[in-house]
């Protein structure tokens, strides 16, 4: 029992993804509606402590906060775990795993920006580079 995750798509089976949380000990939705069930996940690790214990006003506050240094426009969910990095794997100074007799691997974990914009994954990060 605890803070679980409702997932589908907004009106018909083809409509818009969205997920919402939902305390299974009360069988209550509670917080925003959110665009992914991955986007909700991250939501969870986002929120201190247990998101049922916040009211309403302060998750969408941390929300549009999270979307913000989380959430490409296009959907893409920033990540913030690195298999690399979980299995003990150093990085170098340009922020690459070196395996012995690999090619460098560059770490999983997305930057936040430092000047307070938008979250931008790397491929809409490149299409920016060529439309530009």
């Amino acid at each position: 029992m605890g803070c679980q995750i409702i997932h589908g798509n907004q009106g018909e089976p083809d409509g818009m993804p969205c997920a919402v949380l939902f305390c299974s000990t009360t069988m209550t939705a509670f917080g925003p509606v959110m665009g992914s069930d991955e986007e909700a996940q991250a939501f969870i690790r986002f929120v201190p402590g247990d998101p049922r214990n916040h009211p309403s006003a302060y998750l969408n506050d941390l929300y549009s906060a999270f979307v913000t240094q989380s959430v490409c426009e296009c959907g893409e969910v920033r990540r913030y775990e690195c298999g690399y990095c979980d299995l003990g794997e150093p990085l170098d100074a340009s922020g690459m795993h070196h395996e012995e007799g690999e090619e460098p691997i560059p770490c999983e974990i997305q930057e936040i920006r430092e000047d307070g914009e938008r979250f931008i994954c790397e491929r809409c990060a490149k299409k920016r580079k060529v439309a530009a």
